[in-house]
């Protein structure tokens, strides 16, 4: 009898442990759980700074544009006397060794002269005017100068240039990369250091750029020579990088 009172007890103190582990246990993974969840959930303190890398680079590149302008009262002739010209100086300039990939023709408008007489109040209508402009890209710029003495002789209306620039395509991206990369971070932590923290990981880079080109302006137009003197310059490289980091 008294083997089996113990045992009894021992079966009974047993179930009363299973019963009170299932809630603890319970009780505990929903502590945990939560802990984790605000943990994950968070916010992340971070500083968000700019980083900025430049170095001044030779311009290899001038670029150029010429206009033809024609007026006419009938509208297909002054259509197809523009389009002459154009294929005149477009053949020129191949002549003169530039490569089509390098001529870009950017506008071609065709409109009507309109005068609005307050009198009658009436619009009357005139000659019709065919523009055309092509953009003309020199890579080597050592050919300038003469570039812009056939441009004073051509039969065209107008044209501007050069516009000095670099290729950016020669440009060493790693290392204006990395010098920005580097300004970025200097800057970050001095900022984390005035409030008494320290940088952790980045959490996102975003890359702009920017390059200031140099523009020579001259008297140039209607078959009219002269301007400034055409001395290519420098521009500036640079890159830009927005970069987050954490802060702990």
């Amino acid at each position: 009898m008294l083997i089996n009172k113990i045992r009894n007890y021992i079966f009974s103190c047993i179930s009363k442990i299973k019963s009170l582990i299932i809630p603890v246990l319970v009780a505990f993974l929903i502590i945990l759980g939560g802990y984790f969840l605000y943990v994950y959930n968070k916010p992340v303190r971070t500083v968000t700074v700019v980083g900025v890398s430049s170095k001044v680079v030779q311009n290899q590149i001038a670029n150029f544009y010429a206009s033809i302008l024609e007026r006419n009262a009938v509208k297909i002739e002054v259509a197809e006397k523009a389009k002459e010209k154009s294929d005149q100086l477009i053949e020129k300039l191949k002549e003169f060794g530039i490569p089509e990939a390098d001529l870009k023709t950017t506008s071609v408008n065709i409109y009507q002269d309109q005068y609005y007489d307050n009198n009658s109040g009436q619009t009357r209508f005139g000659d019709w005017n065919a523009n055309i402009s092509i953009d003309i890209t020199v890579r080597d710029i050592s050919q300038v100068d003469k570039l812009t003495e056939l441009l004073t002789q051509l039969d065209i209306s107008n044209f501007g240039g050069p516009n000095f620039t670099f290729d950016n395509k020669k440009i060493d991206d790693s290392e204006l990369l990395s010098d920005a990369l580097s300004d970025g971070r200097a800057k970050a932590e001095i900022l984390a250091a005035r409030i008494g923290l320290s940088l952790g990981e980045i959490q996102r880079i975003v890359e702009g750029y920017d390059t200031n080109n140099n523009q020579v302006f001259g008297d140039y137009g209607r078959g009219a020579g002269g301007g400034g003197g055409l001395v290519p310059g420098t521009g500036e490289a640079t890159k830009v990088l927005t970069i987050t980091y954490s802060l702990k």
